[in-house]
């Protein structure tokens, strides 16, 4: 026996679809913890004796990421960390609007540290790099900070001519580093810290500014009238 569904039992039911079903996509919150025991695609490139190492510290009850750096010599021996991973390479959501962590000083001078973004451009030698302008700093007197800012609109172009929503369609790498001046390539230094929680953080939504599909106004006007021409005859 085949059943059919009247137009506007039809036209209801999409409408309930059309609610139940995402407005927006919002790729925020908790992106690495460490709690795996693993550095979760954090790590560095470059190869030699004066190399930082980048791995996890799980000397308290807490992991987090380590950065330490013997500020030797060489492009090996800058304080910074980079990852190149799926989830750090996605288009970032409009929504978005910084990135959280949770900082430690651990050793050297006071820490300026930044976060820094690298997108496409025509050729390597002229890639597009944006660093926050900002920096969040850590000392041996003040060595902690629970939730640091880095908001997107702080960030500047250091070389390139891509733009920022550009770039941030299209991020092949980011990094976490100290730099004293905004710079990518963090500074030659004897110094370690800590990195926990990061996160990315959305504008809050409202009720005014979450679309509702149109089917789904169209679908509740349509039913309701129906109800309403039913009580009338």
């Amino acid at each position: 026996m085949i059943t059919t569904i009247k137009p506007f039992r039809m036209l209801f039911l999409g409408t309930l679809v059309a609610l139940s079903a995402p407005c927006f996509a919002l790729d925020a919150g908790l992106i690495n913890d460490f709690e795996d025991n693993t550095v979760q695609g954090w790590g560095h490139p470059r190869t030699n004796n004066f190399e930082p190492t980048v791995n996890v510290d799980s000397s308290t009850n807490n992991h987090s990421l380590s950065i330490i750096a013997s500020g030797q010599s060489g492009a090996g021996s800058r304080l910074l960390a980079l990852n190149r991973s799926a989830v750090w390479t996605s288009p970032v959501s409009s929504d978005l609007i910084a990135i959280t962590a949770h900082l430690t000083w651990k050793a050297g001078p006071d820490l300026s540290v930044r976060f820094a973004f690298l997108g496409t451009d025509d050729t390597q030698s002229n890639a597009t790099w944006y660093v926050s302008t900002t920096p969040v700093v850590i000392t041996d007197a003040n060595p902690t900070v629970s939730q640091a800012t880095f908001p997107f609109e702080d960030l500047l172009r250091v070389s390139g001519t891509a733009g920022l929503s550009e770039v941030m369609n299209n991020i092949q790498e980011v990094r976490i580093l100290h730099s004293a001046a905004p710079s990518f390539k963090g500074d030659i230094t004897a110094g370690s810290f800590l990195v926990d929680n990061i996160s990315t953080v959305a504008t809050p939504a409202s009720s005014e500014s979450i679309p509702v599909p149109a089917i789904a106004v169209a679908g509740l006007a349509f039913v309701f009238g129906l109800i309403a021409r039913k009580h009338l005859q």
